[in-house]
C-alpha cells in the first residue's frame, strides 16, 4: 500500500500546518486546492522509486481528517488509569466435614427417689422390744414397758397392770432380756388395774403412745410381753381391734382384740403395726357366763384411759371410786379417796382426792385440804435411837418449844405396836396455836417403831372444824399399811 510504513499522525499535523498559513494569506481568495496540494507534496517524503503514491486518495483523506476536527479542539486529557488492583486470591473454602450421623438421643429419665424399705411387723417389733420389760416380784412374772425416761438421772417409768405387782413395794425388772434393775413402785390404780414402777439408773427407750380413738374394729394390733414367763425374749401375738368398750363396773375403757393374751403378757402393750402403745394388755375371757369356753377374747386397758389417769400415778397417788361414767355423775356427797404410795420407806396411805400432796422430801410428806383447816403429817425414819417412851418425851418437849404461845397436852401413851410388824407405838395428842392469826390446832401424833423402820404419823385440825374431821383422820390413820 502507498502508506505502508508512513506515519498517518504525521502527516495529519502537516496538513494542519498547512491550513494555518493559508489562514494567515492576504485577503485574495486563495487557490485553497493548489495550496493544499503544494503544501502535501512538500510535506510528503521523497517517494521510494519503488513506490508511487497515490497523491489524490492522501489529499482526500488530510482534508477529511481536517473536516472532521474541531476548529478550536481541545485535546481531552489522557484519563489516569487506576491501576487495577492485584486480586487478593480467596482461599478456597475448607470443605465442611459431612456431620457424622448420630442416634437419635433417647431422654435421660426423670430420677425417681428410692423407696424406702418397706418396715414390717417383725422390723416394728425388735425396735418395740427394747422397751418391754419383765417385771418379777418372787411370787410371779409379768410384763410392762418404759413409758418415759429421765435423763436427768437415768431414771425411767414403767406402765404395767397392778395386778402384776400387787402387795409388793418393790419388784425387778428385766430390760433387754439382759439387764437387771430393782424396780420401785410408784403410783398404783387397782380399780383400772393399772401401776406405774420406776427404775434407775441406765440408758433406756420408751415407747410413744398412739391414738387409741382412731382405730376402729378391723385394725391390726401387735401384742407383745413374756407369756406364761417362759425364759428368752418377748412373745409376739397378732391380730385386731374387735371392739373399743366402756366397762362401767371399772370405770376405764377397754380394747376388744382377737390376738391372744396369756398369762405373763399382761401388762406389755398392745400395738399398732407402726409401734404405738394404745392399750395395757390385761386379761382374757376363756369362759362364758355358762361356763362354756370361748376364743379371741382379749382384752386391753385403752390408752385413753390411761392418758386420764398417768398424772396421778406418776405422783403416787389413784382414785379408789369410780370416776364418772360416759353416761353418769357422781353424787354430790360422795366421797373420793386418793392412795399415797411412798416407795421409798415402803408404805401406802390414804388421803381425800381433793386434799393437795407435798413429796418433795420424800422423809417428810405431808397432805392439806382445799380449805387449809385440816391436815396429814408422815416423817420417815431409817432408825431411831432410844425407847419409845424417850421419842415421846422427846417429842413432847420440842413441841411446846416451837408453840411459844400456846401448847396443851392432853393425852400420852405408849404401848405394843397392834401392826404386828414387832416394836411399839406411842401416842400424843395436844393443842397447840402457832399465832393469834392462827387457828387452834387439835393435833393427834402416833409414833410407830419397828424393826427397820420408825415413823411419825400426825394430824392437824382447826378446833372448829375438829368434829367435821374426826371421822376423815381417823380413816386415815386406819388406811395406813407397811410392805
Amino acid at each position: 500500500m502507498f502508506l505502508r510504513g508512513f506515519d498517518v499522525g504525521r502527516l495529519v499535523a502537516m496538513a494542519l500546518v498547512a491550513l494555518a498559513v493559508v489562514a494567515c494569506a492576504p485577503p485574495p481568495t486563495p487557490d485553497i486546492e493548489a495550496t493544499v496540494e503544494a503544501a502535501v507534496r512538500a510535506a510528503l517524503p521523497k517517494p521510494t522509486p519503488t513506490v508511487t503514491p497515490d497523491i489524490a486518495a492522501t489529499v482526500e483523506a488530510g482534508i477529511q481528517a481536517t473536516m472532521t476536527a474541531a476548529p478550536t479542539a481541545t485535546p481531552l486529557p489522557t484519563p489516569t488509569m487506576t491501576p487495577t488492583p492485584t486480586a487478593t486470591p480467596i482461599p478456597a473454602p475448607t470443605p465442611t466435614p459431612a456431620p457424622t450421623p448420630r442416634p437419635t438421643a433417647t431422654p435421660a429419665p426423670t430420677p425417681q427417689p428410692t423407696p424406702a424399705p418397706t418396715r414390717t411387723i417383725a422390723d416394728m417389733v425388735e425396735e418395740a422390744k427394747l422397751g418391754v420389760v419383765r417385771i418379777n416380784t418372787g411370787g410371779g412374772n409379768g410384763s410392762g414397758f418404759i413409758f418415759e425416761t429421765r435423763p436427768s438421772d437415768g431414771s425411767a417409768l414403767i406402765l404395767t397392770n397392778h395386778h402384776v405387782i400387787e402387795g409388793y413395794a418393790s419388784v425387778r425388772v428385766t430390760v433387754w432380756d439382759a439387764m437387771t434393775y430393782a424396780g420401785q413402785v410408784q403410783g398404783v390404780d387397782p380399780r383400772r388395774d393399772l401401776a406405774v414402777v420406776r427404775i434407775c439408773c441406765g440408758s433406756f427407750t420408751a415407747l410413744p403412745f398412739g391414738n387409741a380413738r382412731s382405730l376402729g374394729a378391723g385394725s391390726e394390733v401387735v401384742a407383745v410381753g413374756y407369756a406364761l414367763g417362759i425364759s428368752g425374749s418377748a412373745t409376739v401375738t397378732k391380730g385386731i381391734v374387735s371392739a373399743n368398750r366402756f366397762d362401767n363396773n371399772d370405770s376405764r375403757w377397754m380394747i376388744q382384740t382377737d390376738a391372744p393374751i396369756n398369762p405373763g403378757n399382761s401388762g406389755g402393750p398392745l400395738l399398732t403395726t407402726d409401734g404405738s402403745v394404745i392399750g395395757v394388755n390385761t386379761f382374757r375371757w376363756e369362759t362364758s357366763d355358762s361356763g362354756r369356753p370361748v376364743e379371741g377374747l382379749g382384752f386391753a386397758v385403752s390408752e385413753v384411759t390411761v392418758q386420764e389417769q398417768l398424772a396421778a400415778l406418776k405422783t403416787g397417788r389413784y382414785s379408789v371410786v369410780p370416776t364418772p361414767s360416759p353416761t353418769s355423775t357422781p353424787a354430790p356427797e360422795q366421797v373420793r379417796w386418793q392412795t399415797y404410795i411412798n416407795s421409798t420407806h415402803g408404805y401406802h396411805i390414804r388421803v381425800p382426792e381433793d386434799w393437795s400432796t407435798n413429796n418433795v422430801n420424800m422423809n417428810y410428806v405431808h397432805f392439806d385440804n382445799p380449805e387449809l383447816s385440816a391436815g396429814f403429817v408422815i416423817e420417815s425414819y431409817d432408825s431411831w435411837g432410844g425407847s419409845i417412851d424417850d421419842w415421846v418425851d422427846r417429842f413432847i418437849e420440842n413441841t411446846r418449844e416451837s408453840y411459844e404461845s400456846m401448847f396443851q397436852l392432853l393425852e400420852r401413851e405408849t404401848k405394843e405396836n397392834p401392826y404386828g410388824t414387832g416394836g411399839a407405838i406411842g401416842a400424843v395428842v395436844y393443842r397447840a396455836q402457832g399465832t393469834p392469826e392462827n387457828c387452834v390446832q387439835q393435833n393427834e401424833a402416833l409414833f410407830l417403831i419397828t424393826f427397820s423402820k420408825s415413823y411419825l404419823l400426825e394430824s392437824w385440825t382447826c378446833l372448829h372444824s375438829y368434829e367435821e374431821y374426826e371421822a376423815v383422820q381417823k380413816a386415815i390413820f386406819d388406811s395406813f399399811t407397811m410392805r
